[in-house]
């Protein structure tokens, strides 16, 4: 009797897995460098397009402007030395309502180290690039 309640328990434990949804990583990583290529090659349209319906930045030409006006930092120098640092992946964020994944980068961006924090996000509402986070 103790081992059939074992094995139902497991069972019933790996099937409890197996139906938290989530997001694909690898898909993830895809639409973040993708993300960070348009901003190399200086399209923030594209990059724009890339993003988040409940996060796109209208504006992301003005926040590119910002980053190269105060701290010299232009993507279109390009994104040298790009090395994932770290990685947190929540199924199910209630913040947004989904999942959520967040990427760390140390790169190389004109002449300067930084560090790029990159969240995606995946809800109901759709599925982009929700933030970007520039440290240098």
């Amino acid at each position: 009797m103790k081992r059939f309640l074992t094995l139902l328990l497991v069972v019933s434990l790996l099937f409890s897995l197996t139906a938290c949804g989530g997001m694909d990583t690898d898909v993830a990583k895809e639409k973040i460098a993708l993300f960070l290529d348009t901003l190399e090659s200086d399209q923030p349209e594209e990059a724009a397009a890339l993003m988040h319906p409940d996060y796109r930045e209208e504006n992301l030409q003005e926040f590119l402007d910002l980053l190269c006006e105060q701290y010299g930092i232009k993507f279109s120098d390009g994104i040298r030395d790009r090395k994932q640092m770290g990685f947190h992946l929540s199924f199910y964020n209630s913040k947004v309502d989904g999942s959520l994944y967040e990427a760390t980068y140390k790169a190389s961006v004109s002449g300067k180290d930084v560090f790029l924090t990159i969240t995606v996000v995946e809800n109901d509402n759709g599925f982009g690039v929700a933030g970007l986070n520039v440290k240098a």
